[in-house]
């Protein structure tokens, strides 16, 4: 039996590269709603799906709310929201 052409360091590299990938283009996405729901005046956005752990991290650490939803009726869903986050005090 000859030994694997394709070794675990390599899966992993792999693995880390296509999961920031995903990140990056999931944030863009979410970013997108972010930007058309501020400027039609409103605090919260709702994004059609979960967002990754990495993509909630960042949006947490910029001001955001961030809270993830799954129900049978609409599945699962994400809420971002911004209210209070402009105001000193």
């Amino acid at each position: 039996m000859k030994p694997p052409t394709f070794n675990a360091a390599e899966a992993f590299e792999l693995a880390q590269k296509r999961s920031i990938d995903k990140a990056t283009e999931q944030l863009s996405k979410v970013l997108v709603y972010i930007r058309r729901d501020a400027e039609c005046g409103h605090f919260t956005s709702s994004y059609p799906a979960f967002i990754m752990g990495a993509v909630k991290s960042l949006l947490e650490a910029a001001g955001y709310n961030v809270q993830c939803y799954s129900d049978q009726r609409d599945g699962a869903y994400t809420t971002i929201s911004w209210a209070n986050k402009g105001l000193k005090g």
